[in-house]
């Protein structure tokens, strides 16, 4: 049968129009409104930290980009400083939105900065996906969760770290002294920045030690996130017979007070959070491997975990060098996240992303350190080692590798106390 060319003109007209139409709300086609996707990223780019963020977000960017974009659309990022504070944040994101007419943020690391990233989603309302530790965001989310919904944070919260060190890292600490020292109570100290993320931290690390009754608080402190001589912090330490420190540092502090700690030879063991030892490359290279020993922390992202964070990690080394940071891991996941509520909804319009954002779901083989990436119902990345983030405790050993001891699913190694350390206390 001969058909005229107008005919078959028409059927493709159809098909096209049913190809945009069956399958899509509304008829709303595959492409979106234009073929740029941009992203900002404001962190403190002249900080380790702040770099990190933006390496997070180009590894997720060219891992998009080279598999066809979003929807066909490419994405390209912006930066701008936030120099890690919370005056200069509101500036780079006002350069982001204004200048750059970003489609959404990326970044922060302090939670100082953090606060103006929350307040800057809500007076611009459009999305920032971005690290806040303290949990005075979710409690304004919760008491405003409209003024608040372009708010998503993709880091754990103080309260996840506090837990995590009381329920679990605390006991595996405590017990080993008991065991390889031969003693029934352990003399710890604390000692945590003066910032708004580690002020829930500092009060619920001496709760959780003075309801203990192997424990007994001898010291408490709190350092400057720049301070570089802790002679009189250490020396009162030494003399009230401190075994064990539990930590709260994110900042270079953190690395001179673990040289400090070994150059002076104090005969105690550094556990808690220690931000600054996530990259272990660098932080080995900043304190060296004897320091290093000394040293144990909560972590997430910066170690081969899930077989794709595995994967990543070995990718970072080979495009960076070193071990990533923790906020590549984080940043790497907002992009994805974003990418994937923009998929879909089928839009860059920021009413739609944001619901879009509750549904987005990234697998294991999605996301960095995740059995699953989400967001809970504060907006902020669902942690748990089954079914979300992953925090995990390691300790640096004296040939400058790192054994991960919490969870179990991961453990690579027994805690080791330097033996010089456990014959001090023997003879005591």
């Amino acid at each position: 049968m001969i058909r005229s060319k107008n005919f078959f003109i028409t059927l493709g007209v159809l098909a096209a129009f049913a190809l945009c139409s069956i399958g899509f709300p509304d008829g709303i086609a595959l492409a979106l409104e234009r073929n740029v996707i941009k992203i900002g990223v404001a962190s403190g780019l002249k900080r380790p930290t702040g770099l990190a963020s933006l390496q997070g977000a180009e590894m997720a960017t060219k891992e998009i980009n080279d598999a066809g974009g979003v929807l066909g659309a490419k994405i390209q990022l912006f930066t701008a400083d936030t120099e890690q504070t919370a005056p200069k944040a509101t500036e780079a994101i006002e350069k982001l939105y204004y200048t750059d007419k970003v489609d959404t943020i990326v970044g922060a690391y302090s939670s100082e900065e953090a606060t103006a990233f929350q307040e800057q989603s809500a007076k611009l309302k459009i999305n920032i996906i971005f690290h806040g530790t303290t949990s005075i965001m979710d409690k304004k989310y919760k008491a405003d969760p409209e003024k608040y919904k372009y708010y998503w944070n993709y880091k754990c919260s103080d309260l996840h770290y506090l837990e995590h060190v009381m329920g679990h890292q605390l006991d595996l600490f405590v017990s080993a002294f008991k065991k390889q020292l031969g003693i029934d109570k352990v003399n710890i100290a604390i000692v945590t920045d003066v910032a708004l993320w580690a002020e829930t931290i500092h009060v619920g690390y001496q709760e959780g030690i003075k309801a203990r009754p192997d424990c007994k608080l001898v010291y408490t402190g709190k350092i400057a996130r720049d301070s570089v001589d802790f002679s009189a912090e250490l020396t009162e330490m030494r003399t009230q017979g401190v075994q064990l420190i539990l930590s709260a540092m994110g900042f270079a502090a953190g690395y001179n007070f673990v040289k400090q700690t070994y150059d002076v030879r104090l005969p105690a063991m550094i556990s808690g959070i220690n931000g600054v030892s996530w990259s272990t490359s660098e932080f080995l290279k900043a304190v060296g491997v004897d320091a290093a020993a000394y040293n144990s922390s909560l972590g997430q992202n910066s170690l081969p975990t899930t077989p794709h964070t595995a994967q990543l990690v070995k990718k970072y080394e080979q495009i960076y060098g070193g071990v990533s940071a923790e906020d590549v891991g984080s940043t790497y996941n907002g992009v994805k996240a974003y990418a994937k509520a923009v998929e879909i909804v089928r839009s860059l319009d920021h009413d739609k992303v944001q619901m879009a954002l509750k549904k987005v779901r990234l697998p294991e083989r999605e996301a960095w350190n995740c059995k699953e990436f989400w967001f809970d119902d504060t907006h902020r990345v669902h942690v748990s080692p089954v079914d979300g983030l992953i925090l995990y405790t390691f300790q640096f050993t004296p040939n400058g590798d790192v054994n991960i001891l919490i969870p179990t699913e991961y453990k690579k190694g027994d805690i080791l106390i330097p033996g010089w350390m456990v014959n001090h206390w023997k003879k005591k």
